[in-house]
């Protein structure tokens, strides 16, 4: 049975955190800043790009020493913006 411990109360996608990650990351994906084109598809509304997310699961380790052999990251839904999300980590 794995061990769950929630790092953080919540994390929540703004509209400036998806346009700097865009900038940085040239990612020109319009399902995550075109919000015409993102409500036609079945996620109905913009998404946050996984690889941001996985960025905010990953942020509470860099205030403790960790030692990381490998990450397994499950993309089961879309994340989106102005939602709050819970952050669990723990060991398989």
């Amino acid at each position: 049975m794995s061990a769950v411990e929630v790092v953080e109360p919540r994390v929540r996608f703004t509209e400036v955190m998806l346009t700097r990650f865009r900038e940085l990351s040239h990612d020109a994906n319009p399902l995550h800043h075109d919000a015409d084109y993102a409500r036609r598809t079945p996620f109905g509304d913009r998404v946050v790009f996984g690889v941001l997310g996985v960025f905010a699961a990953l942020r509470p380790l860099l205030v403790r020493p960790v030692h990381l052999e490998r990450i397994l990251i499950r993309f089961v839904g879309p994340l989106l913006l102005e939602t709050d999300y819970t952050l669990r980590w723990g060991r398989e």
